[in-house]
């Protein structure tokens, strides 16, 4: 591929131009003495995870943020003939580095598989994210979460609720579901004759 720095104009965008060097420019007409003329500007990015992105207008008039990287590869590489939703990938996985030759397009489950054999990314360290985002259960229980409960095991809950006194917050982790759902459970059971709601 050639080092020579090569324009584009951007789909949907007819006012912007990118380049295969990772840059976005917009076109401003001008007018002079001399007549009609045009200027460009070369655009400031933002940073957004990561990824250079930039506010640009596109040719309904409407504001839209656009990442460098999803724009680059639009105007300079082909997308392979699917039906797979495809997503824009960094071969080197730095994201600042938005050289076309640096881009390549991937369906999901092309880019994970890859992610997974380099290592990148394992089950341990997918699961030591979510326990720091949900906590120590790592989202397994979120609140208001159902379950199937058999008829026996609502036997139980009854049993528990009205002879052993457990409160509804207490029966439902033990069946790793929330109060809410235990209390409709006795609810249909009987009534909910004798259920405290506020245990809830």
């Amino acid at each position: 591929m050639s080092n020579k720095e090569e324009w584009m104009s951007f789909p949907g965008y007819s006012r912007y131009f990118v380049s295969n060097k990772g840059k976005i420019k917009r076109i401003k007409e001008k007018r002079s003495i001399n007549g009609k003329g045009f200027s460009e500007l070369f655009l400031k990015s933002r940073n957004i995870n990561g990824y250079k992105a930039y506010t640009l207008v596109n040719d309904k008039g409407e504001k839209k943020t656009v990442y460098a990287h999803q724009a680059i590869a639009t105007c300079f590489i082909s997308k392979p003939n699917t039906d797979n939703k495809l997503v824009v990938v960094h071969k080197d996985r730095n994201r600042t580095n938005n050289f076309s030759k640096n881009l390549e397009w991937m369906t999901i489950s092309e880019f994970m598989k890859e992610e997974f054999d380099s290592g990148r990314r394992s089950n341990k360290n997918l699961w030591a994210k979510r326990i720091q985002k949900y906590g120590s259960d790592g989202g397994r229980k979120p609140p208001g979460r159902k379950v199937n409960i058999s008829s026996k095991n609502i036997e139980k809950i009854y049993y528990m609720y009205h002879k052993k006194g457990l409160t509804l917050k207490e029966i439902a982790d033990k069946f790793n579901c929330s109060a809410s759902h235990i209390y409709n459970l006795l609810k249909r059971f009987d009534g909910a004759k004798s259920i405290n709601q506020s245990s809830i």
